[in-house]
């Protein structure tokens, strides 16, 4: 479909463009799924194709394939709705996201972390306390603008946590422990947002390319109907001139001689009324123009009831 899609055909562009995600999408599951089976990196382990269509499952492509579905989450906004009311999608995945680090079986680890007691030296120590229940509340009062916002603040809280307890690293005591905790939960967070980035990537792509097939689909219909409305106003035109030149020759026919007195001309009826040849004519114009006029109202009208059409769909989708 790659000639077709450089042709602009939109059928040809859409079976391009799918093909091109589903390829990558391929490559990001593999390298996420199969990491057991990962083989040493070395010089060769390069990306074969644009798009890539063969790989080598190494930790290099690994990391290349996080940064490409890092660079396509991270800075999305996030479509948001009001107080209250039903998540989004996105919002529902930011909700997966948080609740991954709150299973029962977490529970002895995430303790620390929910809704901390902070030391009187904590704030010497860190400049921006975070904890889940804030993350929680921020999302809840759709405060998050970006996937990468509610990331960032969950990373903190780990961040945070490793930073102050770095002192009581290796002892049995509180700090000690909630070092350790933070260290499993960091990991365990790390592996959520490899599956989030998944599922959102793929997803974001696939709306786009349903968002650019549609406006395609748009774009074609409305070439369509201009091209349908300039053969109709050539055929119409065609026949208004045969008409205009019908209406010349019968106006520049010499008149007959009479033998006799006829008590009135054509030429003089028409000067009575007013009209000339080149009046007629205008007024053949002025039709004609009206026409085709009228024809464009019916085009705009059409395209505004198509572009609708399409936004509904949309917006159906979205839901």
């Amino acid at each position: 479909n790659r000639t077709g899609r450089d042709l602009g055909e939109p059928m040809s562009c859409a079976y391009f463009d799918a093909s091109r995600h589903l390829l990558r999408y391929t490559r990001w599951l593999s390298l996420e799924v199969l990491s057991a089976h990962f083989k040493d990196s070395g010089e060769d382990d390069i990306l074969v194709g644009d798009p890539p269509t063969r790989w080598k499952l190494c930790d290099r492509n690994k990391r290349k394939a996080h940064e490409e579905m890092e660079g396509t989450v991270m800075n999305e906004n996030v479509e948001k709705s009001m107080e209250g009311d039903k998540y989004t999608w996105m919002e529902s995945e930011c909700e997966k996201l948080l609740k991954s680090l709150r299973h029962q079986s977490d529970l002895r680890y995430m303790t620390f972390f929910i809704q901390p007691n902070y030391p009187a030296d904590y704030a010497a120590f860190i400049s921006r306390p975070m904890d889940w229940e804030q993350c929680n509340r921020t999302l809840q009062q759709r405060s998050y603008d970006k996937f990468g916002d509610l990331v960032e603040d969950l990373r903190l809280i780990f961040s945070n946590a490793l930073k102050y307890n770095a002192r009581a690293k290796g002892t049995d005591t509180v700090s000690g422990r909630a070092y350790d905790a933070a260290i499993y939960m960091s990991n365990k967070l790390e592996a959520a947002i490899d599956k989030m980035l998944l599922t959102v990537s793929d997803r974001l792509d696939r709306e786009k390319i349903d968002h650019n097939t549609a406006e395609r689909e748009l774009v074609a219909a409305a070439k369509a109907e201009e091209e349908r409305l300039r053969a109709q106003w050539r055929k119409e035109d065609g026949k208004e001139q045969k008409t205009v030149q019908t209406v010349r020759l019968i106006q520049r026919r010499p008149q007959r001689r009479m033998d006799f007195d006829f008590p009135f001309h054509e030429e003089e009826e028409q000067a009575q009324r007013g009209e000339s040849a080149p009046v007629v004519i205008f007024q053949l114009h002025k039709q004609v123009f009206e026409k085709q006029r009228n024809e464009f109202g019916k085009l705009n009208r059409i395209s505004k009831n198509v572009g609708l059409g399409v936004m509904a769909r949309l917006g159906e989708h979205t839901k």
